[in-house]
C-alpha cells in the first residue's frame, strides 16, 4: 500500500495538463526510486524502458527546451500502435491513458 500511494503521488506531481507539460524525467526517476526504496520488482526491459524515456527527453529538452512529447509520441507511436494492437485496442490504450491522466489531475486538486 505504501508504494502504490508513493507511485500515485509521483504521477500527481510528474503530470501536466498535457503530455507536453508532464515531465516524464521527474515520472520515471520517482517510479524508479519507489520501486528501490521499497524493493519491488520489476522486469528489467521495463526499467530499461523508463530509462530511456528519461534520457530521451533529457536530450531532447537540452537541445530544444520547447520539446513537445506529446506530438513526437502521437506521430511516430500513432500509427505503430494501431498497426500493432487495431483500432479497438489502441482506442483502449489511449482511454486508460486519459483516464490515469486525468486521476492525477483530480488527486493534484484534492486537500492534504
Amino acid at each position: 500500500e505504501a508504494f502504490a500511494d508513493e507511485i500515485g503521488q509521483v504521477l500527481a506531481h510528474g503530470v501536466g495538463p498535457s503530455l507536453s507539460q508532464t515531465s516524464l524525467a521527474r515520472i520515471g526517476r520517482g517510479i524508479l526510486k519507489a520501486v528501490r526504496r521499497h524493493r519491488v520488482r520489476v522486469p528489467h526491459k521495463y526499467a530499461l524502458l523508463i530509462k530511456a524515456l528519461i534520457t530521451v527527453e533529457g536530450a531532447a529538452r537540452g537541445l530544444h527546451g520547447e520539446f513537445d512529447m506529446e506530438g513526437a509520441a502521437r506521430d511516430y507511436l500513432g500509427p505503430l500502435v494501431m498497426l500493432h494492437y487495431g483500432p479497438v485496442r489502441a482506442a483502449e490504450l489511449v482511454w486508460r491513458l486519459a483516464t490515469l491522466t486525468a486521476l492525477a489531475q483530480a488527486q493534484r486538486q484534492l486537500p492534504d
